[in-house]
């Protein structure tokens, strides 16, 4: 994390500190304690696994995680060569039958 926790408890107590001034103003109360919320959901967030990490783990191991994906199709997507089209030929000879707007 690259906040201290001691500077983001600093920064609760100050947000507590003028929440207490403003209880009279809903709007800025509120405003304080919003901020606070922020404050522990950083601490909070910043204990949870990143999902990289998993994402990374399945791309490196893809015949127990991928399920349908083919050996062909992962090294196509992670950027391999393709093979090769072979052409297909049409009954009226014209065009390569490849291409939806073939006609």
């Amino acid at each position: 994390m690259g906040v201290s926790y001691e500077t983001i408890l600093h920064r609760i107590k100050a947000e507590i500190n003028e929440a207490e001034k403003k209880v009279h103003n809903e709007s800025l109360f509120v405003k304080h304690i919003e901020n606070i919320q922020l404050l522990c959901d950083l601490v909070v967030a910043s204990e949870q696994p990143k999902p990289t990490n998993q994402i990374m783990e399945k791309a490196t191991h893809p015949s127990n995680s991928l399920g349908d994906i083919s050996a062909a199709e992962l090294n196509i997507m992670m950027g391999g060569k393709r093979p090769k089209k072979t052409a297909v030929d049409m009954e009226d000879g014209e065009g390569n039958g490849s291409s939806i707007f073939d006609f």
